[in-house]
This record gives C-alpha cells, sequence and structure tokens, in this order.
C-alpha cells in the first residue's frame, strides 16, 4: 500500500475542522478539539461515562434513605457499590490510554496493546452488567409492590406465585437489557476499536 500507519496514525490526530496539530498531552486539547483518534475519542466516552455513573451513584444513595422495602434497599446497595467499584475503575483505565509510545515498542506493539485491553475492559462491563441486571429487576419490582403498602407487599412476597413472577421477569427482561448494553458498547466503543484494528492490519500489508 502506498499508505503508511504511522502516516495515518499521525493524520488522525488532526482537528477534523482545521488543518491544526492536536497535542496528545494536553488535556484542555481533548475538550476543546474534535478528533478523528480512536483512542482520543474513546477516552472521551469514559469521560462522559464517569459523569453518568456520579450521577447514578448520588440518585441509588439518595433512593436508599427514601424507599422503605428491605430488598430494595439491598440491590440500590449493591448498586452504588458498583457505581463506585466502575467509577474507580474507569478512571484508571481513562488513565492508562495514551497516544505516547512506550519505549522499546512499536507502534503496532502499542495500537495491539491498546486494542487488546480495550477489548478485555468492554467484555468486563457487558458480564458486570449480566450479573447487575437482575439484581435491579428484583428491587424495582419489589419497590412496585410497596406501592400497596408493606404490609401488603409482605404478604404477597411470601406467596410462591409473586416470586415465580419475579422470576419470570428476571429471565425475559435481562436478555433484553444486555443485549440493548451490548448495542450501546458498540456504539460507544466498539466501532473506535474497529478503528484501531484496521490500522493494525495495515502494518500487515
Amino acid at each position: 500500500m502506498n499508505i503508511q500507519p504511522e502516516s495515518l496514525w499521525k493524520n488522525m490526530s488532526t482537528v477534523e475542522e482545521s488543518e491544526a496539530k492536536i497535542d496528545f498531552a494536553t488535556p484542555g486539547n481533548i475538550a476543546s478539539s474534535k478528533t478523528r483518534s480512536p483512542l482520543m475519542k474513546i477516552k472521551k466516552s469514559l469521560q462522559t461515562g464517569m459523569f453518568w455513573i456520579a450521577i447514578l451513584l448520588v440518585l441509588y444513595i439518595s433512593a436508599f434513605f427514601i424507599f422503605q422495602p428491605i430488598f430494595t434497599r439491598i440491590s440500590l446497595l449493591v448498586l452504588a457499590g458498583y457505581c463506585v467499584y466502575s467509577f474507580i475503575h474507569s478512571l484508571k483505565f481513562y488513565q492508562q490510554i495514551s497516544p505516547d509510545v512506550i519505549a522499546g515498542n512499536s507502534l503496532k506493539a502499542e495500537l495491539e496493546r491498546h486494542y487488546s485491553s480495550i477489548t478485555r475492559w468492554c467484555k468486563a462491563q457487558e458480564r458486570n452488567a449480566l450479573f447487575l441486571y437482575p439484581i435491579s429487576i428484583l428491587g424495582g419490582a419489589i419497590l412496585g409492590l410497596s406501592t400497596a403498602g408493606i404490609e401488603k407487599m409482605n404478604r404477597l412476597m411470601h406467596k410462591p406465585s409473586v416470586w415465580a413472577i419475579l422470576l419470570g421477569f428476571i429471565i425475559i427482561i435481562t436478555p433484553a437489557l444486555f443485549y440493548f448494553t451490548r448495542w450501546m458498547m458498540k456504539v460507544t466503543y466498539y466501532k473506535h476499536l474497529e478503528h484501531l484494528r484496521v490500522l493494525i492490519e495495515l502494518f500487515d500489508e
């Protein structure tokens, strides 16, 4: 091919609306400029994700003090705890993503390293969501039952048929939410990972 991977990677750091160069080492440029770099787009998506995680954490903690059902409170505590874990993990991952080449590594090796680590992170998020959705559905369903009164809810929770219905909801809704999460990951991250994969393949041509 006539196009060299190194040249293509360098060109991706340009601003889409102008010929100005972006200094990847300056965080302010990430926010103020529009870059074609897949790594910078992934970092931007992580920033947005951490913002929403912080919002959800505040909502979960607030809801814990508002709602009374014990199962709902337990689910809110679990979700709030995961928000804290996810925020810290996302922040560390955000800091690890850098366009700088580690001394001794080739550009291809760096691209492969980022591609592998980002793919693992995305898959981990999908797996975590698969376990969290049943907790969320159960907590929300019990909260719905509590609207008729705590005493009535307690009576209903002693009926096997109610638990069977709740289990049915979990079995039906969890896969749908899982595929929705996978679609969101595809829109937010996987399309940029595909860009990285194409760049890696250019080194073999």
